[in-house]
C-alpha cells in the first residue's frame, strides 16, 4: 500500500486491520524519506510531500472509521425516574 497511492474513498472502504497495518508501513516510510533528505541521500523532496499527504489521508481515514465504530454501538444509558424523591422533613 505504501507505493500505491489510494483515494480517500478507497481507504475508508478498506478494513481497519488492514488499514492499521498500511499506516505503519507509511509512517516508516517516510521516517525513511526524511532521514534521507536530511543526510542529503534523497534528491526527491515533493515524493516525500506527497507520501506525508497520503500517511495524512490514511489517519483521517482512520479517525473517522473510528467515530462511526462508536456512533453505531450505543451507550446503555442509565434510567430516568420520573418520581420526584419525597422530601424528610
Amino acid at each position: 500500500m505504501a507505493t500505491h497511492h489510494a483515494s480517500y474513498g478507497e481507504l475508508t472502504s478498506m478494513p481497519i486491520d488492514e488499514l492499521r497495518r498500511d499506516i505503519l508501513t507509511q509512517r516508516a516510510l517516510v521516517k525513511k524519506m526524511s532521514l534521507g533528505i536530511q543526510m542529503n541521500k534523497e534528491k526527491d523532496s515533493a515524493k516525500y510531500r506527497g507520501e506525508r499527504r497520503m500517511l495524512a489521508r490514511m489517519l483521517l481515514a482512520m479517525h473517522v472509521l473510528k467515530a462511526k465504530g462508536k456512533k453505531e454501538a450505543p451507550l446503555k444509558s442509565k434510567k430516568k425516574s420520573r418520581t420526584i424523591p419525597a422530601s424528610s422533613t
